[in-house]
């Protein structure tokens, strides 16, 4: 039977809030995340079907070399709107950053890691909303609008945080399995609705219920 570790969490202590931190992604890191989906498109063919949609070039490229070019041009075109949405993604989720985690935290009863206090969001031309659990990082698109950012926001950290009371309980449990398809993976998801809809999270929304 495996042994459960316990932390006990004083709700009372005061701790520096980490901070979500959002800035343009690179030119480069934006070149390869379309690469990794165009190269290995059997694996993302979801993923794929928006990555066109954003690049109706890449339909009828000739040589992947191609790729970057297209990517570039895009990115370039569009390097003001990158600018404009990572001042008002900053903007829009501090509003909500501080008394967020003070209530996650107090949720899940632990800490948040004293060395993921800056949580870099980048902003790129992207089809999706990828999350890393390892550095604590994710990436959204641009153009999204308010409400959208705060689930998307909401929903990521909870998973960070979500996985380290995880690896508490469960500390011999393999990091390979807080991905898909494995069963914390699929745990992972299913909580996240429920404590971002508990009382005390849903005052941080001003009791607006989302699908998160």
């Amino acid at each position: 039977m495996q042994t459960i570790a316990l932390t006990c969490y004083n709700y009372k202590e005061v701790n520096k809030m980490p901070q979500v931190i959002f800035k343009k992604m690179s030119v480069e890191d934006n070149i390869k995340f379309i690469k990794t989906i165009i190269n290995d498109k059997n694996n993302y063919i979801d993923i794929y079907q928006k990555t066109i949609s954003l690049f109706p070039e890449l339909t009828n490229i000739k040589n992947k070399s191609e790729i970057t070019e297209i990517v570039t041009n895009y990115y370039n075109n569009n390097i003001n709107n990158l600018e404009y949405d990572v001042k008002k993604y900053n903007k829009n989720w501090n509003k909500y950053n501080n008394r967020f985690f003070q209530e996650l935290t107090k949720y899940l009863e632990i800490k948040w890691p004293s060395n993921h206090n800056i949580i870099e969001a980048t902003v790129g031309i992207i089809p999706v909303c990828p999350r890393y659990l390892k550095n604590f990082t994710f990436s959204v698109h641009d153009g999204i609008k308010n409400e959208f950012l705060i689930e998307i926001c909401a929903h990521e950290l909870c998973h960070f945080l979500w996985f380290e009371k995880w690896k508490e309980l469960y500390p011999n449990c393999p990091k390979n399995e807080f991905e898909s398809p494995h069963i914390p993976w699929i745990y992972s998801e299913m909580v996240v609705d429920p404590i971002l809809n508990s009382k005390n999270l849903q005052k941080v929304f001003d009791n607006q219920k989302h699908k998160y």
